[in-house]
């Protein structure tokens, strides 16, 4: 066992899982006392060695439990754990060999995965506190820390995803934590985050949530740090959509999950690797020449080239099966004096020069360039193929009016085949 003095670690225990013990053991040798908010004294853990517990009310918002236990201790630095996670390993330090604010520590997120990179150490000082109801995240002074020095010796562990019923309960319980009524805009990346995971499980894969992560305020990077759009880029790509990974991978191309993803899309598209990415890939994974702030599954590891192409083989085959509501299905016959009109329930996001539409409902999504975003915009009201002909001719003169017109049939046909317009008479509205 060794002496580590200056470090305590605090777990919240309200969930009184009996996981926590062996979680505690696992702290306790490395020399670490151990300090668990809980809501009442667990008797589980009354009269365990070195053991504190500190009676914390709250219901669903884990950041503010985590500030109220900081102001009761007594130490330079705390490590923080989860009732589910092991401290697989820690090197004998004291307060005195740490001189940051915040350290990254190695994490695994299972047991098929590589370990990623966590912020779960930091000096114990009032203007550092955490943020979020759930998927917390550490701020000094109401700011992120982008970037921090890796604690050498490190590893924490996590168990219990193997289990699909405990992930599925992790999964719900984070649903739980988000702020109710309050409208999507205004909720912060971690209750986002639980939203997109948990509609994405349950089968209802939401575009528009996986980009509002992507470009939620407090995901945008800054610096040459870690990138916590990561994984909404590699669930878009999952969808078909790509240039999120892409954008990545131009500041970082030693992402694994990402290229991972763009091999898989191209294959579901084309039954084509791109040879070019794959050996790059294959490279990175046999010679770890890739970024370890990235888990990704183990088994990839100093593969060879027949084991890759099966992995992404399966991975595109399981996107097909469930990203199926994404499929474009033109249903609607066209007659040029027909009405058409916005169906109810649309989200609409603007995404550099390109406007994207999806029906709440369905979840389809469709990407309009700007010439067809002119069309949506005038389907506001009734309008027929040549009325929407007139409209774009006025400011393009100079087109041929037979390829406009084919343009336009095939952006309504696209529309009404994702159930964004539907037929109306002259005078209906929305």
């Amino acid at each position: 066992m060794s002496n580590t003095a200056g470090v305590v670690v605090c777990i919240l225990g309200a969930d009184e899982r009996s996981s926590i013990l062996d979680t505690i053991v696992s702290a306790q040798s490395h020399g670490l006392s151990v300090h668990v908010a809980v809501s009442a004294i667990r008797p589980d853990l009354t009269g365990l060695e070195d053991v504190h517990q500190h009676v914390i009310e709250w219901d669903t918002d884990f950041s503010w439990a985590r500030n109220q236990l900081l102001p009761r201790l007594d130490c330079e630095y705390v490590l923080w754990l989860d009732s589910d996670e092991r401290l697989w390993s820690f090197p004998e330090v004291d307060g005195g060999q740490l001189n940051d604010d915040f350290y990254a520590i190695r994490w695994q997120a299972d047991r098929g995965s590589t370990p990623s990179l966590q912020l779960r150490l930091h000096r114990r000082d009032p203007a550092i506190r955490w943020r979020g109801n759930v998927h917390e995240q550490l701020c000094r002074g109401g700011s992120i820390p982008y970037s921090a020095r890796l604690l050498p010796g490190a590893l924490i562990v996590h168990d219990g995803y193997e289990d699909p019923v405990v992930a599925v309960g992790k999964v719900e319980r984070n649903l739980a934590c988000v702020r109710p009524g309050l409208c999507i805009e205004t909720l912060d990346l971690g209750e986002l985050l639980a939203i997109a995971r948990h509609e994405t499980r349950e089968g209802r894969f939401n575009f528009m949530h996986w980009l509002r992560v992507y470009r939620h305020a407090q995901a945008q990077p800054n610096g040459l740090y870690y990138d916590r759009r990561h994984e909404a880029a590699f669930m878009l790509c999952s969808a078909g959509y790509t240039c999120f990974a892409k954008t990545l991978l131009r500041a970082n191309p030693l992402i694994v999950p990402l290229q991972l993803a763009l091999l898989a899309d191209g294959w579901r598209n084309s039954y084509i690797l791109e040879a070019g990415r794959l050996e790059f890939l294959l490279e990175m994974l046999n010679f770890n020449f890739f970024d370890n702030q990235y888990g990704f599954p183990a088994k990839l590891l100093a593969c060879d080239r027949d084991a890759l192409i099966r992995y992404l083989q399966a991975l595109a085959e399981e996107w097909i099966q469930e990203r199926t509501a994404m499929e474009t299905t033109p249903c609607l016959e066209f007659n040029p004096n027909q009405y058409y009109l916005r169906t109810r329930d649309v989200l609409s996001e603007i995404l550099d020069d390109d406007l994207i539409l999806m029906h709440q409902t369905t979840l389809k999504v469709v990407m309009l360039n700007q010439a067809a975003a002119v069309i949506w915009d005038a389907l506001q009201w009734p309008v027929s193929l040549i009325d929407l002909l007139g409209l774009v001719l006025e400011a393009r003169a100079d087109a041929n009016p037979l390829t406009l017109q084919a343009n336009i049939r095939e952006t309504l046909l696209v529309l009404a085949g994702n159930g964004l317009i539907q037929a109306a008479d002259a005078g209906t509205t929305t």
